[in-house]
Parts: structure tokens; C-alpha cells; sequence
């Protein structure tokens, strides 16, 4: 019934049949692991949203479409934080950016990502 419920109103997170959630999937993953993930979409304040195993995974300069290796900085009950490591396969909006210092400086955070793609998530 939980389940269900949950399902119904656009909960995609790990689940258990009885509609808790997967702790245990939550707990085997720990801070220095290393994830295989598919960006879904960017999320409010533009990190990107990937799935592992059912748990959702918040990946801060992941774009939709990229296929990353990332690793675990952070767990809690509902997500999980990853850094990029590596960019396995760019998606479609992603490119190199164009100032050297994108990386140290925070001024320019969607550099990487073309124009148009940046108008769209920002809406």
C-alpha cells in the first residue's frame, strides 16, 4: 500500500516491497567508491541526477547524458553526493570549456555545457 502510494506520486528512490526504503543498498556504498553513472537531467541548483541501484545520486557538474566515473563523497538515508573523476562519454550539451581556470575559480560554472542547453535549465 505504501509502495504504491509512494509510486503514485513520482517516488523513483530504493524501495523495499513494503515501501521502505533500501538502507541496505544505501549503507554497502561508502565516500571513495568509485560509480559507473548516466546523468538523467540536472536538478534545481544544477547538479546532475544519476540512479545507482536504485538510490538517487547528485553529481555536481554532470550534464544529461554523460556517462561518468564518479566517486562517493556522501551518504544519507535518501541520496548519495559524487564528484566526477572522469568523463567516460560526453552527452550531447557537453564541451570543453573555453577559460582555463573554469575549474579553480567557481566564476563560470556552465562553461561546460552549450549556450542553449544552459538557457533551457535555467528556466
Amino acid at each position: 500500500m505504501l509502495a504504491q502510494a509512494l509510486v503514485a506520486a513520482g517516488y523513483t528512490g530504493a524501495m523495499t516491497e513494503n515501501g521502505v526504503h533500501n538502507l541496505s543498498a544505501m549503507h554497502a556504498l561508502k565516500p571513495g567508491q568509485q560509480l559507473e553513472l548516466t546523468i538523467e537531467k540536472l536538478v534545481p541548483g544544477g547538479e546532475g541526477l544519476a540512479r545507482h541501484t536504485g538510490l538517487t545520486v547528485f553529481v555536481p557538474g554532470g550534464l544529461p547524458g554523460d556517462l561518468l566515473r564518479a566517486e562517493v563523497i556522501s551518504t544519507k538515508p535518501s541520496y548519495v553526493r559524487a564528484l566526477i573523476k572522469e568523463v567516460l562519454q560526453p552527452g550531447p550539451d557537453r564541451l570543453d570549456p573555453p577559460c582555463p581556470y573554469v575549474a579553480s575559480c567557481g566564476g563560470c560554472q556552465w562553461q561546460h555545457q552549450h549556450y542553449a542547453a544552459q538557457l533551457v535549465a535555467k528556466r
